[in-house]
């Protein structure tokens, strides 16, 4: 062993390069302290360096053996795996090339079927498309149908509404059309005829003379022709009786006057008991005066004003 200190009785030595002891036996032994640096620059083996304090290695390995390898792999449903290794001569490998068969482009894996046309079905206005792997384009035909006029049409009873200057006959119809299975791209199906029956009070043209009572013309009623409500020129007030109406025209006819021609002034006229009277009064001069006036005042045709 290598001592750095060595105590012998209980003396302490320090900085010694080696000692020998003698043991109790007389066995001689030789410790020597390790100094100084060993350095190998070249492989090799039972180089001693128990003499040194530090070995200093600095050597250069040589450059490996390595192996460029290849694989090629044909494409399966399966995963494929493998351990690629140097062969023997080899340190090691330096690439590793793979390569994997390209899939053809009509493959079909197990696991799927492959379909085409014939493998679409239609049932009504459904086309069914199981899965599955179409290589091209797939279409399925759909049976032409056809369309004719309905055969049965039914419905309530037609009924008639009036409002302002309109009649509306109305009927609800229930119609059963006549289509045949399939497809049908477009059009119609017409030339039936739909008759409408309903019951109509009409009223031809007439004249309607005013009377005593009311005469009307019935809701709903739908007139043909024109309705002439007559008139009368005679329809005045003077032909009406004082305080009596007549279509909204108020009579002033009175059958108690007394006036005369003499007593409305010339010129003017005036109905007296539903009769027109000129008058023939001619007025020359007039007098007030507070007391009655003298047969001899003023002339004929003077009117005298007593105040």
């Amino acid at each position: 062993m290598a001592l750095d200190t060595l105590e012998v009785f209980g003396v302490e030595y320090t900085g010694v390069a080696g000692i020998k002891a003698t043991d109790d036996n007389g066995n001689t032994k030789t410790y020597i302290r390790p100094q100084g640096t060993k350095s190998i620059s070249a492989n090799g083996s039972g180089i001693d360096v128990t003499e040194y304090a530090a070995v200093d290695v600095a050597v250069t390995p040589p450059s490996p053996s390595l192996q460029n390898k290849s694989k090629s792999y044909t494409p399966s449903e399966t995963a494929q795996s493998e351990s690629v290794s140097a062969d023997g001569g080899y340190d090691g490998l330096d690439t590793v090339s793979v390569s994997v068969g390209a899939i053809s482009s009509t493959y079909v894996g197990s696991g799927i079927t492959r379909r085409s046309s014939s493998d679409l079905t239609a049932s009504g206005a459904t086309v069914s498309v199981p899965s599955g792997y179409y290589e091209n384009n797939a279409s399925k035909s759909v049976s032409s149908g056809s369309a004719t006029p309905p055969t049965t049409i039914s419905g309530s009873s037609a009924t008639l509404s009036t409002g302002t200057n309109t009649i509306t006959l109305q009927k609800t119809l229930s119609v059963t059309p006549q289509v045949s299975a399939g497809y049908v791209s477009s059009g119609t199906a017409g030339n039936v005829l739909v008759s409408l029956n309903a019951s109509v009070t009409t009223k031809a043209a007439r004249t309607i003379t005013p009377s005593t009572s009311n005469q009307t013309i019935a809701s709903g009623t739908y007139l043909t022709g024109t309705q002439t409500i007559s008139g009368d020129a005679d329809l005045v007030a003077r032909n009406i009786k004082t305080g009596v109406q007549i279509f909204s025209v108020t009579g002033s006819y009175t059958s108690d006057a007394t006036a005369r021609a003499g007593d409305i002034v010339s010129g003017e006229t005036a109905y007296v008991n539903g009769s027109k009277v000129t008058g023939s009064l001619i007025i020359n001069k007039y007098y007030t005066g507070s007391s009655a006036p003298s047969s001899s005042l003023g002339n004929n045709g003077d009117i005298y004003i007593q105040a």
